[in-house]
């Protein structure tokens, strides 16, 4: 199961309101993961993720911002963090860290081709974050 806390409409609606991104429309959870609420959410002004960190910390979110905003800096594929109405990428809700991220289209495949891809990703990957040294490494 990938979602395990369960959100309200009224619960995205006032976690929307602190970041510009218009008006809450429909969610819909992801189906795949296992260690964090990961829920695809749908505004007026488009689609993002929102992932809540069940069980990790504040630092650890902000960690793993900090490697997505330095990636995304460096034009690597991945979900660029969402900063709030504060400047922020992380946020709080009901005690525990939550993000925003931008959602990328496609799907899941297990396609031969798909692995030579992903082999060479990480190799970009591992090339870029050489000797990158990230805030909040625990």
């Amino acid at each position: 199961m990938a979602v395990k806390t369960l959100f309200s409409t009224e619960d995205f609606q006032e976690i929307l309101s602190a970041y510009d991104l218009g008006e809450f429309k429909n969610l819909k959870p992801f189906k795949t993961g296992n260690v964090q609420t990961n829920v695809l959410l749908e505004t007026s002004r488009g689609k993002c993720v929102f992932r809540y960190y069940e069980s990790r910390t504040e630092n650890y979110a902000r960690f793993e911002m900090n490697v997505l905003e330095y990636l995304t800096r460096h034009e690597y594929p991945c979900p660029a963090p969402i900063r709030n109405k504060q400047c922020e990428y992380v946020s709080s809700y009901q005690d525990k860290p939550f993000v925003l991220l931008e959602f990328l289209e496609g799907e899941h495949s297990d396609s031969e081709d798909n692995g030579k891809q992903i082999a060479k990703a990480i190799g970009q990957l591992h090339t870029l974050t050489l000797h990158y040294k990230p805030d909040y490494a625990e």
